[in-house]
């Protein structure tokens, strides 16, 4: 039995009937059936019942085809991984990052990778948060920088810490709340809001909310730093991110920390394959994206 037979008998089961399973593999059907029915002399099994009203798999074709996803699956797995090494081997790498994370680390990473190698290719990719870690998964990219939530269905990949920090409020200096910190949720809510991103986290210490104040929760939601910074400047609104993202308003004054009677802890990982991280390069990309010497 070769692998392409295992592909066939998947192709058969999830088209239900040759023509269907020919179309996907790109072949003719009376090429596929002769293949299937070799295989089947080969075996002494019978894989489908063929008749009038369609085909359909044998309980020993129906176990063939569930054994054999997983094992395709696997293998697709694999030679994306290959090809990931080679690319890195070669001088080329790809890698996304989020709005938050195309902050930091992203900058540092591309400095240090043009001085440390100035015969690399980067190619760097914006991309949605629920869409850094399948990107990887999936052999889109070869790595990404990611909040840590954005990584828990993909068990399979290597998870790298960069950093930690927190999630924070920012108003403009001498906002009403500021007297009355730290604040709890009916305080933040009685204002227009800018958020990143609404996280389950946030909503769980704001507890039931109104309709109304759910529109001010949801003020603007953006995944734009420079909109989520310029938001509360001037005005009574709130904006809320990952510190890093206000570092220059912090320093210079024009927006001041709400301090809340909660904490929102931000880390950000990086995210590759297993078959990448033995590549040298991948693994000095992380060590750069840390901030080590």
């Amino acid at each position: 039995m070769e692998l392409r037979h295992l592909e066939q008998i998947v192709a058969v089961v999830k088209a239900g009937g040759f023509n269907g399973a020919a179309r996907l593999l790109g072949v003719a059907q009376p090429t596929l059936s002769k293949s299937i029915a070799r295989l089947e002399g080969q075996l002494g099994l019978q894989l489908f019942d063929r008749s009038t009203e369609g085909t359909r798999p044998t309980p020993h074709g129906d176990y063939l085809a569930r054994r054999a996803e997983p094992l395709l699956h696997e293998v697709a797995a694999l030679m994306r991984e290959v090809e990931q090494r080679s690319r890195g081997d070669l001088g080329v790498l790809t890698i996304a990052a989020g709005a938050a994370t195309h902050l930091n680390p992203l900058p540092m990473v591309i400095r240090r990778s043009a001085t440390e190698f100035p015969n690399l290719q980067l190619v760097v990719r914006r991309v949605a948060s629920d869409g850094l870690a399948r990107g990887v998964h999936e052999g889109a990219f070869d790595i990404s920088f990611s909040r840590r939530e954005n990584a828990e269905a993909y068990p399979d990949l290597v998870r790298i810490k960069l950093f930690d920090t927190d999630t924070i409020f920012v108003v403009r200096p001498g906002h009403p709340l500021l007297a009355r910190a730290p604040v709890g949720p009916a305080d933040v809510l009685a204002y227009p809001m800018a958020n990143m991103l609404v996280s389950d986290a946030l909503l769980e210490w704001l507890g039931p909310i109104a309709p109304d104040q759910n529109r001010r929760l949801r003020g603007l939601v953006s995944d734009d730093p420079d909109m989520i910074r310029h938001y509360p400047q001037g005005t009574d609104r709130i904006a809320r991110g990952p510190r890093f993202v206000f570092d220059r308003e912090l320093a210079d004054g024009t927006l001041v920390e709400l301090p809340s009677t909660e904490t929102f802890p931000f880390e950000c990982w990086m995210l590759t394959t297993k078959g990448l991280w033995s590549v040298p390069l991948v693994r000095r990309i992380a060590q750069i994206a840390k901030g080590a010497p």
